[in-house]
């Protein structure tokens, strides 16, 4: 209400300068144009205001519980990070974390195990899809050589290696029958009789050879490599089916896998946020202002507990420039402070900022200004009240 009286007393010698023109206005006023004559004086800009701390908070906790250790009084000062209040159930809490933490390293170690077991199949089945590759290229080459003119020409050659083979004989059966009365212990017969038989052998072996590469025999084995071609296309066919299918089935096992994971993950940091939420530390650097809690009794979720403030630095916040005072300020506006309860010290200091939305007080619109103080005393306290001047422009 002073300093209400004080802008209409500010008010009342403007006007009465207006009658007086020749009169000026004392020094510390603002310059005020009236009907095109900026001779007039007009008078300095004043409000009321509050000391305010630079940065201050309500912490309370995020949850309800039973108060059972309180580690802060009013007047400590505290690190960002400290505790300041403890609520009960830690035990319980701190049990669900190890769950929480077990669960996670088993759903971990699964996922490991899952693929050792995946690669060591895929190894598995990728072997069996070579292996049956492998067997198709010589199944066709050898169906490929067998439908080639190779078999035809080595058909001539057994012909002819028959006709050796029986000339062979012939005379090995001629040289003998000279030899065949003599003595079983005659040299030579035994020599010749050796000789007879190696040429036996050889003629039948001449034989199955030419037999093998005749029309009937070559016809049976083409039909015979085809068959195994088909066979191998089969079985490469049932290979790789099973090597896409252990594709499809080891993403569907990792899904499941990376999802119980993914769980495991997420019901730790509710139970760490659950274990934490029991302890309430500070979320700025300090002084403690206020601790509305007492040990056992509730604490209610959302409710201001401890007040923190930074006590290092003072501003000033008005609490009543009009519409028509707040066109007239800027950021970075010099005012002088007069705090009530400290008359004698006169402090200076620089508007901040503005705020943007008015309110409504005493059915007058106000807007506040921000204004930081230059200089403080240990005799300062929050919410004191002071007159704010602001400097004429």
């Amino acid at each position: 209400m002073r300093h209400l009286l004080s802008k209409s007393w500010f008010v009342l010698i403007a006007l009465l300068l207006l009658g007086c023109r020749q009169e000026r206005v004392p020094a510390g006023t603002i310059e005020l144009p009236v009907d095109g004559d900026s001779s007039l004086p007009k008078v300095a800009t004043v409000a009321d205001g509050r000391v305010v701390p630079m940065h201050w908070i309500r912490s309370s906790f995020p949850g309800g519980g039973i108060v059972t250790e309180i580690f802060v009084r009013p007047g400590d000062t505290v690190a960002e990070g400290a505790e300041l209040a403890q609520l009960g159930g830690s035990a319980q809490a701190e049990a669900a974390v190890v769950l929480a933490r077990a669960e996670l390293l088993a759903a971990r170690q699964a996922r490991r195990t899952l693929e050792d077991q995946l690669a060591a199949e895929r190894a598995r089945t990728m072997q069996g899809v070579i292996a049956a590759r492998q067997a198709v290229t010589e199944a066709e080459a050898q169906l490929a050589y067998l439908e080639s003119d190779a078999p035809a020409a080595e058909a001539e050659g057994a012909d002819d290696r028959l006709v050796v083979a029986e000339a062979a004989l012939a005379d090995a059966q001629e040289d003998y029958a000279d030899y065949a009365d003599e003595e079983r212990g005659n040299a030579t017969r035994a020599r010749l009789q050796i000789a007879l038989t190696g040429a036996q052998v050889a003629y039948q072996e001449a034989v199955r050879a030419l037999d093998a590469h005749s029309d009937a025999a070559r016809e049976l084995r083409v039909e015979l490599a085809a068959s195994a071609l088909e066979a191998a296309l089969l079985q490469h066919t049932v290979a790789q089916a099973l090597y896409d299918r252990l594709q499809e089935d080891d993403a569907l096992d990792v899904v499941v896998a990376e999802a119980r994971i993914e769980a495991a993950e997420r019901q730790l940091i509710a139970a760490e946020e659950a274990l934490g939420a029991l302890t309430l530390t500070a979320p700025i650097a300090g002084t403690v202002v206020q601790v509305a809690l007492k040990v056992g009794e509730p604490a209610s979720p959302g409710v201001s507990a401890v007040v923190l403030a930074d006590l290092s630095e003072w501003w000033i916040e008005t609490d009543n420039l009009t519409q028509t005072d707040i066109v007239t300020i800027e950021p970075g506006d010099e005012v002088s402070v007069i705090v009530d309860a400290l008359p004698e010290l006169q402090f200076t200091g620089q508007v901040i900022a503005l705020d943007r939305l008015y309110q409504d007080k005493r059915g007058e619109v106000t807007y506040t200004a921000h204004l930081r103080l230059n200089g403080t005393d240990p005799r300062l306290r929050w919410g004191m009240t002071c007159a704010v001047t602001f400097a004429q422009q």
